[in-house]
């Protein structure tokens, strides 16, 4: 699982994000967004949100959690724009 997470991030530093976001379904995304806010790891969260492809891939409990990371990093433009999609 470890593995698994570290080779997605090296994905989305070296793919470009329109492949990457391609790539992204649901429960990968959810267990790993909710893995991250959980740890708190507020930094990799909100670098997701660059990543994701909202028009795919757009809920609640995504954009509530990219919203709170956002918020924690001092995006607030960002922060909001996720928290109004919420």
């Amino acid at each position: 699982m470890r593995a698994s997470f570290l080779i997605y991030i090296i994905a989305i530093a070296i793919v470009p994000a329109a492949r990457v976001a391609a790539q992204i379904n649901y429960p990968e995304t959810d267990s790993l967004t909710f893995r991250l806010y959980s740890e708190k790891r507020w930094k990799e969260l909100c670098r997701l949100d660059r990543h994701i492809d909202k028009d795919s891939l757009d809920y609640y409990y995504l954009n509530l959690r990219l919203g709170i990371a956002c918020y924690e990093r001092g995006k607030w433009n960002a922060a909001k724009s996720n928290f109004r999609a919420a």
